[in-house]
């Protein structure tokens, strides 16, 4: 659902670094911002020629290789050997809330992964070579995204500490080189003091934790845990929840299940984390939902198997690949269906006139579930690589982006947020889709969900294109636009 907010804004930093044609709806400027990973990446594809869309693909299949290739190290790192069990991961880095576009995130947490083995895989060297290495995958894990920051700091130290409390002798040195790590590793935390992040951030507080503390909560965010192994198709998710299950239950009864002892104490940390964190932290929307895949990728890389027989040495392989090929064959068929569903959408937005001004409104009846899985209200940011449109829901925002919106544009009249049917409205609050304000302003109004908003479309505007859920109008202006 954020993909195409990141990725206009991509394209248009690479106009005003080149070409300067969004010059007057966007502006650049460098101040030290966290959360750039698909940014750097992107940019750095496009300077090679490749194109907005296909850089932006590439992205994310280094985010896949990249997620899966830091539960395999991490695994290697702890075990010093090379096993099928992390494998785990592959049939599950598509999973429920990959839907929600958090491209830097995921990235960062792979990134985070690979920074916490390379730090174990270096206990046994002199500190400064291994604290020049950690500072650097810091730097990167802080303009990557910072909750991934934590997270490897969180690996380090608390495996460390595990280490410590398992030890008949505790070692001095021991403790001296993990107090350095995590000193060198928040490091970089120190530039939030230069960034407009921390300034624009509430402070997490002692109330905000215990609201989180009630049994409903808890039971609902256990409950949530389950979304590692949600995708696709609820069949093969089904499908998937077994095979885990028989997995888990064949090796414990077997007594073949390994499990590296001082990592229960950073899987422990973040379930507490987990429990306790606010649904929306330091510029964060959705803290809660993120953290599910790092304690599978964490329980997945901190424990082994030993396969005494040799048809359980090919049982289990054979298993994954059977349970990544439903999987991606599921995957495959859905990018089927949402593509033949998104071709009328696109094919209209493809024939906007050039620099028309787009804005969306999304309308739910229930959870945002459906539009994340189906984003017709995120979609309007191919308008914009492709036609140079402005569009309300391109990620431009002060406190998180190089890429601002000129002063005329940032005044622009607010678009509604999340409508949830049912909830009170009236035609003047900041639900109302169809404001004097925005017509006046906009080309084209993308409604989600038309029959469920209380107000009807007005007179002037018309029906471009309609499909499930959604309506494209052209707006008639009947008020000069500012």
């Amino acid at each position: 659902m954020d993909y195409p907010g990141h990725l206009s804004r991509v394209y248009i930093l690479y106009d005003l670094l080149h070409d300067h044609i969004f010059g007057e709806m966007y502006q650049y400027r460098f101040v030290i911002v966290p959360n750039l990973a698909v940014d750097g990446i992107c940019l750095g594809l496009m300077e090679l020629g490749l194109s907005a869309e296909i850089s932006g693909r590439v992205f994310v299949a280094i985010t896949v290789v990249v997620m899966a290739g830091g539960v395999l190290a991490w695994h290697y790192a702890i075990f010093r050997r090379w096993s099928c069990c992390p494998m785990l991961i592959f049939p599950f880095i598509y999973h429920d809330i990959f839907f929600y576009g958090f491209i830097n995130y995921f990235f960062g947490i792979g990134v985070a992964f690979l920074g916490a083995a390379i730090w174990r895989l270096n206990e046994g060297r002199r500190l400064p070579g291994p604290l020049l290495i950690l500072l650097l995958f810091s730097i990167l894990l802080f303009f990557s995204h910072l909750m991934a920051l934590l997270i490897m700091v969180g690996l380090i130290v608390g495996r460390g500490l595990g280490s410590q409390v398992l030890r008949r002798h505790r070692s001095k040195s021991a403790m001296l080189r993990l107090l350095a790590g995590a000193a060198v590793g928040l490091l970089p935390l120190g530039l939030l003091a230069f960034a407009p992040l921390l300034g624009e951030s509430s402070p997490l507080s002692f109330a905000a934790i215990t609201r989180q503390l009630s049994l409903a909560v808890l039971v609902s965010r256990f409950t949530l845990l389950r979304n590692v192994t949600w995708g696709y198709d609820h069949v093969t998710d089904l499908v998937s929840l077994a095979c885990l299950a028989v997995i888990a239950g064949y090796v414990l009864l077997v007594r073949a299940l390994r499990v590296d002892l001082a990592s229960v104490v950073p899987f422990v940390g973040l379930i507490a984390v987990y429990l306790i964190v606010p649904e929306y932290i330091f510029g964060t929307s959705y803290a809660v939902e993120r953290l599910p895949i790092v304690i599978f990728m964490t329980v997945v890389g901190s424990t082994d198997m030993v396969m005494r027989q040799r048809w359980e040495r090919i049982a289990l392989p054979g298993l994954l690949v059977a349970l990544s090929l439903l999987r991606g064959a599921a995957v495959e068929s859905a990018w089927a269906r949402a593509n033949a569903a998104f071709s009328p959408l696109l094919a209209a937005l493809d024939r906007v006139p050039a620099y028309a001004r787009i804005y969306s409104a999304n309308a739910v009846n229930g959870t945002i579930a459906s539009l994340v899985r189906m984003p017709f209200g995120s979609l309007p940011g191919y308008a914009v690589i492709r036609r140079n449109a402005y569009f309300s829901g391109t990620f431009a925002i002060p406190s998180q982006n190089l890429v601002v919106r000129q002063p005329r544009y940032a005044a622009g009249p607010p678009t509604p947020g999340f409508y949830h049917a049912g909830q009170p409205t009236t035609l003047n609050d900041p639900h109302d889709p169809y404001t004097d304000a925005q017509l006046a302003f906009y080309d084209y109004a993308l409604i989600i969900n038309p029959e469920l908003w209380p107000n009807q479309p007005p007179a002037n505007l018309k029906p471009v294109v309609a499909g499930p859920g959604y309506t494209l109008f052209a707006i008639a202006r009947t008020h000069v636009v500012p």
